[in-house]
C-alpha cells in the first residue's frame, strides 16, 4: 500500500498546506461543475424544446386551416369547370374569389417559429414555392389546368404542415401519443377530407348538370371502394393515436368517434342522393353543405387535438420550469455550502497550526508553563494534547 501511494506522497511532501488544500479542491470541484453545467444546460434544452412545440402550435393551427381553404377552392374551383358555362354554378366564382385572396394573404403572413437558420431556409423555401404556384394558378386561363395546380397545392399544404410539425418538434417528442397525436393531423385525417372533398365536388357538379356520365360514375365507385378502406385503417389509427394516453382518450373519444362515422354518413349521402338516386334535380349547393358538413366532424377533431396538445404542452413547460428552477437552486446551494465548509476548514486548520506554532517558540524561548489549548477534536488537537504532555513531563 505504501509503494503504491508513494508518489501521492512525495508530491503532497512537496507541497505547502495552501497549495495541498488548493489541488484537492480543484480536482474534486471542476469535474462536479462541469457535471452540474451539462445537468442544468439538458433541463434548459429540454424546457426549450417544450416552448418551441407550444409556440409552434398555432402555425401549425394556420397550416391546417391552409389546407382546408385550398380543399374548398379546389372543390368550387372543380364545380366551377363543369357548371360555370351552363350559369349553374351559382355563386361559385365569387367565393372562389374571395377564398383565392384569402388564401393568399394567409401564405404571405406566415413565418418560421424557429431560429435554426437552417430550417429557415426550408420553411421559407417552401412557403415561397407555394406562393409562386399559387400565383401562377391565378393567372392560369384554363380552368382545367387551374383545378390541376390548386390539386398540387392542397399536396404541398399537406407537406407543408409536416414540415412545421417536424421543425417544431412535434414529430420527434419524448412522448409517444405526442408523436401519434402529431402524425394524425398531418398524415392521417387529410386523406379522410380529400376523399370527401372529392365526393363533394363530384356530387355537386352531377346534380348541378341533372345526370351522372359515365366517367363520374367510374369515379364514385372507385371513391366508394377507397371511403370502405379508408373506414378500417382511419379507425386503426384513431385507435392507435388514442390508446397511449388515458388523457388523450377521455378528450378526443367523441370528435374522433363523430370523424370517423362521418365517413359511413358520407358514403350512405352519396349512394343515396347521386349514385342510386333516381334523379338528379337536387340543388347543388344543399349536397354541398352536407358533405361540408361531415368534412367538418374531421377539422373539429383536429382543432381539437391541436387544443389538446397545447394543454399538455403547457403543462410539461411549466414542469420543466420548476424542474429547471429547483435544480439551478439546489446546485447553487449545495456549491455554496461545499466552498463555505471548505472555507472553514482551511481556516480552522490554518488557526489551530498558527497557534501551535506560537506556543512552541514560547517553549523555545525557555518558557515552560504555556500550555497549548486545541479548538478542535480532530488529529490537530490530539497532537496538541501530546504536545502539552510533553512540555509538562520536561518539566519534570
Amino acid at each position: 500500500m505504501k509503494s503504491l501511494l508513494y508518489p501521492a506522497v512525495a508530491l503532497m511532501n512537496r507541497l505547502s498546506f495552501g497549495m495541498k488544500f488548493s489541488l484537492i479542491s480543484v480536482l474534486f470541484l471542476v469535474p462536479m461543475l462541469v457535471t452540474n453545467f451539462y445537468l442544468v444546460r439538458d433541463s434548459y434544452r429540454e424546457f426549450q424544446a417544450t416552448r418551441v412545440e407550444l409556440q409552434s402550435l398555432d402555425l401549425l393551427g394556420s397550416s391546417l386551416k391552409l389546407r382546408r381553404d385550398l380543399e374548398t377552392l379546389n372543390n368550387l374551383v372543380q364545380i366551377n369547370v363543369v357548371l360555370g358555362q351552363s350559369g349553374k354554378a351559382g355563386n361559385a366564382e365569387s367565393q372562389i374569389s374571395t377564398l383565392e385572396q384569402s388564401v393568399l394573404a394567409h401564405l404571405q403572413g406566415l413565418t418560421a417559429m424557429t431560429t435554426d437558420p437552417e430550417q429557415i431556409v426550408v420553411f421559407d423555401g417552401k412557403r415561397d414555392e407555394m406562393i409562386a404556384a399559387f400565383k401562377a394558378q391565378q393567372t392560369e386561363k384554363s380552368l382545367q389546368s387551374k383545378s390541376a395546380l390548386i390539386g398540387k397545392l392542397v399536396g404541398s399544404a399537406q407537406i407543408f404542415s409536416q414540415i412545421i410539425a417536424s421543425q417544431a418538434g412535434l414529430s420527434r417528442d419524448n412522448q409517444s401519443d405526442m408523436r401519434q397525436l402529431s402524425e394524425l393531423i398531418t398524415s392521417v385525417t387529410p386523406a379522410v377530407t380529400q376523399l370527401l372533398g372529392d365526393g363533394r365536388a363530384m356530387g355537386s357538379y352531377s346534380l348541378g348538370q341533372g345526370f351522372l356520365n359515365s366517367s363520374s360514375s367510374t369515379r364514385f365507385d372507385e371513391l366508394l371502394a377507397q371511403i370502405e378502406k379508408l373506414q378500417a385503417e382511419y379507425g386503426l389509427k384513431l385507435q392507435d393515436a388514442l390508446a397511449s394516453s388515458k388523457a388523450a382518450r377521455e378528450t378526443l373519444a367523441a370528435q374522433a368517434d363523430s370523424s370517423k362515422a362521418s365517413l359511413k354518413k358520407a358514403s350512405e349521402l352519396f349512394e343515396e342522393q347521386v349514385v342510386m338516386a333516381d334523379t338528379l334535380d337536387a340543388p347543388w349547393q344543399g349536397f354541398y353543405d352536407q358533405v361540408t358538413g361531415l368534412m367538418d366532424q374531421t377539422y373539429q377533431l383536429n382543432e381539437a387535438t391541436l387544443t389538446f396538445l397545447g394543454n399538455q404542452l403547457q403543462q410539461r413547460l411549466e414542469q420543466n420550469r420548476t424542474h429547471m428552477i429547483l435544480q439551478a437552486v439546489a446546485l447553487s446551494v449545495v456549491f455554496v455550502l461545499i466552498f463555505y465548509l471548505y472555507g472553514g476548514f482551511y481556516a480552522s486548520t490554518r488557526t489551530t497550526l498558527k497557534r501551535l506554532g506560537g506556543v512552541m517558540d514560547k517553549v523555545a524561548a525557555g518558557d515552560m508553563t504555556v500550555t497549548f489549548s486545541a479548538n478542535s477534536r480532530d488529529e490537530l488537537g490530539e497532537l496538541g494534547e501530546v504536545f502539552n504532555g510533553t512540555v509538562k513531563k520536561s518539566m519534570i
